[in-house]
């Protein structure tokens, strides 16, 4: 039925896809999160992709020995990508943004920004602007970065082939097929990330209470911190 689906129905049918593909893995997230499996939804991601992928190409007509090795490359690649640098929480990292700033450049930015944030936040109506700009800027991220997670994946699918099937495909930068792979990643990654922002919002509400506005400025400082991933010196307050 799929391929007889344009626009918006197409969309929300391949959104609908991308979701009940995702929710088995997801389901087991809440008890993998912060211990040593906490990449296993990402594995159980790659492996119904391989899962997945090896059912089309049979299909397709493809051998089986070859339709095993496709699959399987297909499925590593999905899966350590979506944990590497997804922008879905429950698969593992903080996604592409984090290995940035994680990197020597990334951590000298926000080091600079840290400061000016420390600086701003010592008004009040500062602090309250701060926290809502970052839970907005958290969540766009996110988005972000697992339609550029969804993009790569597009875009390497003719290398795989190249590497695992010998093929000769040409391999592009920018395709819409890929560009349209990042839009539904954005979306997907909106929608499944919704609770946990939902959660986050609920806590900048109190730290925009009258309670929390008699808890010291190192604290504020720390909470504004930890949502744009920088680091807060209390020497430097």
């Amino acid at each position: 039925m799929r391929p007889r689906l344009t626009g918006a129905q197409a969309i929300a049918s391949d959104l609908a896809s991308a979701a009940g593909y995702m929710v088995p893995s997801l389901l087991i997230a809440p008890v993998t999160e912060g211990t040593s499996v906490a990449w296993l939804p990402a594995l159980l991601l790659g492996t119904a992709t391989a899962g997945d992928t090896y059912n089309t190409e049979r299909r397709a007509g493809m051998p089986d020995r070859q339709a095993v090795i496709y699959s399987a490359a297909v499925g590593a690649v999905e899966g350590g990508l979506q944990y590497a640098l997804g922008g879905i929480e429950a698969y593992g990292k903080e996604g592409a943004f984090s290995m940035l700033a994680e990197s020597p450049a990334g951590n000298a930015a926000l080091a600079k920004l840290d400061g000016v944030l420390r600086a701003a936040a010592r008004s009040p109506a500062a602090q309250k602007a701060l926290e809502t700009a970052a839970a907005a800027g958290r969540f766009a991220i996110r988005m972000n970065d697992e339609g550029f997670e969804e993009y790569l994946q597009e875009i390497l699918q003719p290398v795989i082939r190249n590497v695992v099937l010998g093929e000769d495909n040409e391999v592009k930068a920018f395709t819409p097929q890929a560009l349209y792979a990042y839009v539904l990643g954005a979306i997907t990654a909106g929608a499944f990330n919704a609770v946990s922002a939902a959660a986050e919002a609920g806590e900048f509400a109190y730290k925009s209470s009258a309670a929390y506005e008699n808890t010291t400025g190192e604290a504020r400082g720390r909470f504004i911190c930890l949502r744009l991933h920088c680091s807060y010196d209390k020497k430097s307050n």
